[in-house]
């Protein structure tokens, strides 16, 4: 464990955020062949709404993922990201440093 490099909480957190919100810019983009709606989506960043009441499935995926990084739930994030369409190329490298932090934070809660 200790030749990888460590991403606490907080860093995991500020990456899925900006992960996410790449891959909402994505999804959108594909989704509407609109010179306007691809202007537009250089200028914002997307979020996943946390809130209950998410209709589309992908937002409802990445709404999970992130409920389940805020409860420390990280493998149940991981499997959310696991669902989405083209999520690995966006999360692979995430996903390895979620999985890391989960690892070594049960090994410190056996000690």
């Amino acid at each position: 464990y200790a030749t990888e490099d460590f991403l606490g909480l907080d860093q995991l957190n500020t990456n899925f955020d900006q992960l996410s919100s790449r891959y909402l810019n994505d999804y959108y983009l594909k989704k509407n062949n609109n010179y306007f709606i691809k202007h537009f989506f250089n200028l914002v960043l997307i979020k996943p709404n946390l809130n209950e009441g998410v209709e589309n499935e992908t937002v409802l995926l990445l709404s999970s993922a992130k409920k389940n990084l805020i409860e420390k739930n990280l493998n149940e994030s991981i499997k959310k990201l696991n669902k989405l369409n083209d999520g690995d190329y966006f999360f692979t490298t995430w996903k390895k440093q979620a999985t890391h932090y989960d690892q070594v934070a049960n090994l410190l809660n056996k000690l």
